[in-house]
């Protein structure tokens, strides 16, 4: 059967002219980004992205910095979490504020826009006229008919919590279509889609890029953030639009992001994200215990942290619990210190618990506690890199032996004894999960986020 895939990008901006803040310096890429490799996770596709970025616009090395997966990683994370979380990570590596949240009105326009486009054969800003003939769409049969249409501000303010209290909205749309429901090509749909809007956007003079980094009039609610976006995920057969021929049985999926920046006087908005949006978690030794720390950049109806503990043979237990700051919009430190770590490899998380007693978890970090001074790998938990380094230099090669989560073997190698003691292994490639780096006789077991 054929396969086939369709993407077109459409841009709408209203009520005043783009102000795109500067990032690490002012300028868009000359060119499009590369093709998303599905070979990647999520965030090493948009750390490439930013290396690639900082490459065509003569930036200085890695200064977009490195996204990180949210806590416990992207399954199971709604298309709301995900888009926010994208959204947010892109904005404040170049210095731009934060989104309030995933706005639950805004979210409902979205969603409704999209699924009217799909069961109207219609892939436009221009949508149902109920809201008003303010735009306009095209329909079949070739070469198109063009129909009077509501636009993005109709359809907003058709909506009595969002009525007129915007001075800037905007909309992006990006769509997929294939012969059959299961294509590959619909895999991490909105984190594709965000990420041709943001780094494949040439064709429209980057236009979707200066929507997602819109400097909003920080006016409405905390200083530490401002604006939200309504996310809207469509996926359904039969869909036949003008840009795909008026012919064929496809099935189609559409994301629509509506962005909305609010006048300081309005209130009553509604917030559908995450309850915590974690800047970092790490641990060290302190001592003969461990000192875990993290941070987070905002906390909504947050009750608790329970921090948990466990060996390489044990599951999960709570060992302590902090109090967490509740409602938050400004970055929040925490500390807790384990006095008696297990001998050897130790891993720890954070529960982090709310006020209806809904919980998620952070991301897994290590310690190794013990007598192993000969050797040893860092950083734990890794990412792009692993560095194995010995204490001193050897006299014959020592190998070093890396294997996965199911025994399998990642990595075979050896310190050559007569080079530096630092031995440097590639893993951006590496699926998230654990691995067990073995050197002579001894093992530790490392995490990759």
């Amino acid at each position: 059967m054929k396969q086939l895939l369709f993407l077109f990008l459409l841009i709408t901006a209203l009520t005043r002219p783009f102000d795109f803040a500067a990032q690490c310096t002012i300028g868009d890429p000359s060119t499009d980004a590369p093709n998303w490799n599905t070979s990647l996770s999520i965030e090493e596709n948009y750390n490439e992205a930013r290396r690639w970025e900082e490459s065509n616009r003569g930036l200085t090395a890695n200064c977009l910095g490195n996204m990180s997966a949210p806590p416990g990683g992207w399954a199971g994370r709604t298309d709301d979490e995900i888009a926010l979380w994208i959204h947010n990570a892109e904005r404040t590596c170049r210095s731009l504020l934060p989104f309030h949240g995933v706005e639950t009105n805004l979210d409902n326009v979205s969603q409704t826009h999209g699924d009217w486009l799909l069961s109207n054969d219609v892939f436009s800003h221009g949508g149902n006229a109920t809201y008003g003939t303010g735009s306009s769409y095209t329909t079949c049969p070739l070469p198109g008919v063009s129909i009077p249409g509501s636009s993005i501000s109709q359809r907003i303010n058709g909506n009595v919590v969002l009525n007129n209290c915007w001075q800037l909205v905007s909309q992006n749309l990006f769509v997929q279509a294939a012969s059959n429901m299961n294509n590959a090509v619909f895999d991490d749909f909105v984190a594709k889609g965000i990420y041709s809007l943001l780094y494949q956007d040439a064709n429209v003079g980057w236009g979707h890029r200066h929507n997602m980094f819109q400097v909003y009039n920080n006016n409405n609610g905390p200083s530490s953030d401002e604006g939200f976006i309504g996310v809207g995920v469509s996926f359904g057969s039969g869909y036949e639009p003008v840009q795909f021929g008026c012919t064929g049985n496809w099935w189609g999926k559409i994301l629509t992001i509506d962005y909305y920046d609010p006048l300081s006087s309005c209130s009553g908005f509604s917030f559908n994200a995450l309850p915590v949006e974690w800047l970092g978690i790490d641990v060290r030794a302190e001592g003969t215990g461990a000192l875990l720390t993290w941070r987070t950049a905002s906390e909504h109806q947050s009750a608790c942290f329970w921090v948990e503990r466990a060996s390489r043979d044990a599951a999960f237990v709570p060992i302590g619990k902090v109090d967490a700051a509740g409602q938050s919009t400004v970055v929040q430190s925490y500390s807790f210190f384990d006095p008696s770590p297990f001998s050897g490899n130790n891993y720890y998380r954070l529960m982090q618990v709310d006020i209806d007693n809904t919980s998620q978890f952070s991301p897994v970090v290590a310690l190794y506690v013990g007598h192993r001074d000969q050797w040893h790998t860092y950083p734990n938990p890794f990412r792009d890199q692993l560095v194995v380094q010995t204490r001193e230099k050897n006299s014959l090669p020592l190998p070093v032996r890396i294997t996965n989560a199911a025994g399998h073997v990642v990595y075979d190698g050896f310190l050559d004894p007569q080079a530096d003691t630092l031995h440097m292994v590639h893993t951006a490639h590496w699926p998230s999960g654990t691995y067990v780096v073995r050197l002579a006789d001894e093992e530790v077991l490392l995490i990759k986020n």
